[in-house]
């Protein structure tokens, strides 16, 4: 029976895509927002020092500026690494503990830091190293 095979012949094909339910919609329009990514610091004390400061410099301007709408910092890692690049990094709590308490201390807006390379591959004991960056900054609670 060839009837069966004209039924799709009604449909005209203009080249774009069919999607039903779209024609004239509108993208939902989402509020815009913008954040912070920081990175590979802070390794010694002078860079801990300039985060400090740049992390005042984002909460003062996002505490002041009409034009500064940054909802969060990002951190993408690497907040630790030894100056012997042969060496394991030195991957003790407390180098976890201090970017800790520079977030904390200096920001204003919510900060996420995200694990690196540095903070888990690069330590001596990989278990120890993911349990304190887990402690530290899993639950952030800035």
């Amino acid at each position: 029976d060839d009837d069966d095979d004209d039924d799709d012949d009604d449909d005209e094909d203009d080249g774009r895509p069919a999607v039903e339910g779209a024609q004239g919609a509108s993208p939902p329009e989402f509020d815009t927002f913008s954040f912070y990514v920081t990175g590979d610091m802070p390794y010694n004390a002078r860079e801990e020092e300039l985060l400090k400061e740049q992390l005042d410099d984002i909460s003062s301007s996002a505490s002041t500026s009409s034009d500064d709408d940054a909802a969060f910092i990002v951190h993408v890692g690497d907040i630790l690494r030894d100056d012997n690049p042969s060496s394991i990094v030195d991957c003790e709590p407390r180098r976890y503990e201090n970017v800790l308490r520079t977030f904390t201390e200096h920001s204003s807006l919510p900060a996420f830091v995200l694990p690196g390379d540095n903070e888990w591959g690069d330590c001596k004991n990989l278990t120890s190293a993911q349990a304190t960056w887990s402690d530290n900054f899993e639950y952030m609670e800035k």
